[in-house]
């Protein structure tokens, strides 16, 4: 059994995962490729040297497309928006 898309996997299309179980199985999440990755709440991934977003930054980056979804304000802190920004349009900030 699969601990991530259960005992019968070949037929699984989606996954809904936690941060926290995305840092504790990132290894055998990222062997999966996955085509789009949706993260909801990712004001979580605005500190770049946080274990959590060292975990999801490869999902975005191998993914085909992401879709990032936050209902937090950045407003008083637009910095807090670059990690995220950064990985879904690489080379938008140049070399940073």
């Amino acid at each position: 059994k699969d601990p991530l898309m259960g005992k019968n996997s070949r037929f699984t299309k989606a996954v809904v995962i936690s941060y926290d179980m995305v840092s504790k199985f990132s290894e055998e999440i990222s062997r999966r490729g996955f085509k789009l990755v949706i993260l909801d709440e990712s004001h979580y991934i605005k500190s770049s040297t946080a274990k959590r977003t060292k975990a999801i930054l490869p999902l975005i980056s191998s993914a085909r497309r992401a879709i990032l979804l936050s209902g937090t304000p950045a407003l008083s802190r637009p910095i807090e928006l670059y990690t995220q920004v950064k990985n879904l349009v690489p080379g938008l900030f140049g070399s940073m």
